[in-house]
């Protein structure tokens, strides 16, 4: 295939870190998250619980929008035996790395992977932490440089959304080129460094060419209606089932029943919710989804996590649980608002589907969003994601899907 680098002024440059292997002298803008989960290793140690260790974290580049990787101890999570060391499923957490809330000890210790967003991609090609523009690196050179500065395990691609065939072309050649630069690291450094990728259902064919050069997708199946959306019809962020293909399962199911490889795909759950204003009348006989009057072109709204969601209003006593979508809702008709939100209920009715599917994992966005005691990631983790240990075999009717 024929590609090319588009508004790039150099294709990726040669690797400076195969002569100069040590990381610059420069200051680790992650050592604030790092002291934490140094903290986790020490604990853990000392109840003599952790089993085994693999440095194996993972790290977020965006094309446009950018997220970087933590570097982390990766544990067995689930006890010390072979089956349960072999596991592999993932817990992936989302953490933005600024704001009111900052990581704790108590999260790490329950992920396997955990994501740092606190990067952003400027348009000349540049990366940059949001609250560090001094370091600036620039494209496949730029990302292997800052794995190694700040000791992180990977990167995260999260390219909304190539459409044409050249942009396509382009993408593909990207990942396998990051791909073999990475495995050029690997023979200097003796770690595997993690490609993951933030994907929709609808590019399965993109992922088919890339799935061999990526270790896994979190699959964005956190935004089916939401507030911003240019849809006239009300519903929930995260539906795990609904009337048409707007919910996780047919999300999943397409792209299990095109790829095969279900242990290659995490669902993505959020820790927010959000309301709509201006509803109307049901759309169907579904209380939850109501027709709204859109705003130059958009349903009006906004987006709440689940922390200040008592603040904002969500009256928690008038909420309804909503069967088929497994998540909760609130109607108020005097004031013409819907309120739609994920609650432990709901997180663990999905995790359980994901276990139930041998699906890889879940990923959870974000962190910072959940209350002080933690209650959301407690929900989730509180499933055992081993449980259904049958690798790689389809949960799903794939009759009638080619």
């Amino acid at each position: 295939m024929s590609a090319v680098y588009e508004d790039v002024r150099n294709s990726p440059p040669d690797y400076n870190f195969l002569s100069h292997p040590d990381p610059p002298n420069v200051p680790l803008v992650m050592l604030p998250v790092r002291k934490e989960i140094k903290q986790v290793a020490e604990r853990q140690n000392r109840n003599q619980v952790i089993k085994r260790y693999a440095c194996f974290l993972s790290t977020g580049f965006l094309l446009f929008v950018l997220a970087i990787f933590l570097a982390l101890f990766l544990w067995s999570r689930f006890g010390g035996d072979e089956a349960n060391s072999a596991c592999q499923k993932r817990l992936v957490g989302y953490y933005r790395g600024y704001g009111e809330r900052s990581i704790t000890e108590k999260q790490i210790e329950k992920l396997t992977h955990l994501i740092f967003l606190g990067v952003q991609m400027r348009a000349n090609g540049r990366i940059e932490f949001e609250n560090n523009k001094g370091r600036e690196l620039v494209w496949i050179d730029s990302i292997s440089d800052f794995i190694l500065e700040q000791q992180l395990d990977g990167v995260e691609i999260y390219y909304r959304w190539p459409e044409t065939k050249e942009e396509k072309e382009n993408f593909v050649f990207f990942i396998r080129e990051l791909r073999y630069k990475f495995e050029m690291m690997e023979k200097t450094t003796g770690r595997h460094y993690i490609i993951t990728m933030m994907t929709r259902w609808e590019d399965e064919a993109l992922i088919d060419e890339l799935i061999n050069s990526v270790d896994f997708f979190n699959v964005q199946t956190d935004n089916f209606y939401a507030p911003s959306h240019s849809t006239n019809v009300t519903g929930p962020l995260s539906p795990l089932y609904s009337s048409n293909s707007n919910s996780i399962d047919s999300s999943m199911k397409k792209l299990i029943c095109k790829t095969r490889k279900p242990t290659h795909f995490d669902v993505t759950l959020p820790f927010r919710g959000s309301y709509f204003k201006n509803i109307k009348h049901p759309s169907s006989n579904d209380a939850l989804y109501r027709f709204v009057d859109l705003v130059k072109g958009t349903s009006q709204g906004a987006f709440v996590v689940w922390r200040e969601m008592e603040q904002e209003g969500f009256d928690f006593k008038k909420a309804v649980w909503h069967e088929k979508s497994k998540t909760s809702y609130i109607l108020d008709e005097i004031k013409g608002k819907l309120y739609t939100f994920d609650d432990p209920k709901s997180l663990k009715e999905k995790a359980d589907y994901a276990v139930s599917k041998t699906l890889g994992g879940i990923a959870l966005s974000q962190l910072e969003y959940d209350d002080n005691a933690n209650t959301l990631l407690n929900a989730v983790s509180s499933v055992n994601l081993c449980s259904n240990i049958q690798e790689d075999e389809i949960k799903y009717n794939c009759d009638g899907i080619e």
